[in-house]
């Protein structure tokens, strides 16, 4: 028994860890991992499963390039994160899971999205406002070349005013 057990453990009391880490850059989690772990350069495969507050879990497929890069970002949209890390090995699955705490992203939640529609109705508003100012322009234009006809016509030279 004792055999089977340690066939069984073996690999994964031989396992490296994998150091995940997580680091918030302004709304951007860093999650990160050592790239030079034994475990990280014989998986077969590896993916991150990512929990961030009540909105759902995501999971992320790490190709060999993103896994030998140690790194990924990810913009968190509330202030707990939850990222668990596993890897298929030929000897079994190893998985690491770390979570962030923290204040909510900045442009985040609620206000975010009214802050979003908000900029939207301005930038509609300076659109209405800059054509109405074009046609404003071209009005003014109409009216100074109907004026210097009528100058003409009537023999008033621009220096009796």
């Amino acid at each position: 028994m004792a055999i089977a057990g340690l066939r069984y453990l073996g690999p994964r009391l031989n396992a490296e860890p994998l150091g995940l880490a997580l680091a918030d850059r302004d709304g951007q989690l860093q999650i990160r991992w050592n790239h030079s772990s034994r475990s990280i350069t014989s998986a077969q495969s590896a993916s991150i499963e990512i929990t961030d507050g009540g909105t759902g879990q995501q999971i992320v497929v790490l190709s060999a390039p993103q896994l030998a890069s140690g790194s990924i970002a990810y913009a968190r949209r509330t202030g707990d994160v939850q990222v668990r890390m596993r890897l298929k090995m030929p000897a079994g699955a190893i998985e690491e899971a770390s979570r962030f705490l923290g204040n909510p992203p900045p442009n985040s939640g609620p206000e975010a999205e009214v802050n979003k529609a908000e900029k939207e109705q301005l930038q509609d508003e300076v659109e209405r406002l800059r054509g109405q100012n074009r046609d404003q322009a071209q009005r003014i234009q109409r009216l100074e070349r109907t004026l210097t006809i009528l100058r003409s016509r009537l023999g008033i030279s621009e220096d009796s005013r």
